[in-house]
């Protein structure tokens, strides 16, 4: 496996092996790039065990519910957090989070995110899909904003963070944190523009294609998220492009 980031900001060569059963019930990813991980889910129970191996460590278990037109995903775990992550003595954490979509046929979908940890870091997202028109607004508490994520990272460490591969990692922080992103959506393509705003506001117009795949254990593949854009952030007078490509297993 071969990835990585590569930003205005960040360039994190990624390569990686996948080793796990034909079944799906355990996949293993061992991964080199900006320091090194050993990721691992176990799904041959009906909770998920994950387990993520870096400078910062986690432990995941997550529960899963699929119905008619809703689904649902409950994770909570426990990370110990590297010096460069950790706020001053706060290295150990415990969190939780929830994800609820349900869809009317190809017509419509709606998507509600809650994430919170023991750091005091909480985020919520509401999501909304109406044929080509998609919309989004976050709220956000004791948050950072900008940069991208890389495979090492493990995911607990995103609830304290708005990622955003046109900014800088750490561009801004807040104490309350406020969100919203429009976009006219084709295929995997879509045009946007978005609003962050933490101490003042930041507008940015862009063009984006996203790419995501859950874990394929018959052709030996693993989950992976694939980002390419870019954009114009108008307060800095700029345009930044960006190619991100995430793997997990």
């Amino acid at each position: 496996m071969l990835g990585g980031q590569y930003t205005a900001f960040e360039r994190h060569g990624e390569a990686g092996v996948r080793m796990g059963d034909v079944v799906g019930r355990l996949d293993v990813l061992a991964i080199v790039g900006d320091g090194a991980a050993l990721a691992a889910a176990y799904r041959g129970l009906p909770i998920e065990i994950g387990v993520h191996i870096a400078r910062s460590s986690e432990l995941r278990a997550t529960w899963r519910a699929t119905l008619p037109t809703m689904s649902f995903a409950a994770s909570g775990g426990y990370v110990i957090l590297s010096r460069a992550d950790g706020e001053g003595s706060r290295r150990r954490r415990s969190f939780a989070s929830l994800r609820m979509t349900s869809h009317q046929r190809d017509v419509a979908a709606e998507r509600l995110d809650l994430a919170a940890d023991s750091a005091h870091h909480a985020r919520a997202t509401l999501a909304a899909r109406a044929k080509m028109f998609r919309l989004s607004l976050t709220e956000a508490r004791r948050t950072a904003l900008g940069g991208v994520a890389t495979s090492v990272e493990p995911e607990s460490l995103f609830i304290g963070r708005i990622l955003d591969p046109a900014l800088p990692r750490d561009f801004d922080f807040a104490e309350h944190y406020r969100g919203a992103r429009a976009a006219l959506v084709g295929g995997p393509v879509s045009l946007f523009a978005q609003r962050h705003h933490t101490n003042r506001d930041l507008d940015l117009v862009g063009l984006e294609a996203t790419f995501s795949r859950d874990p394929t254990p018959l052709v030996k593949a693993a989950g992976v998220d694939v980002t390419v854009g870019v954009a114009r952030v108008r307060q800095e007078h700029a345009t930044r492009g960006w190619v991100a490509l995430r793997w997990r297993p």
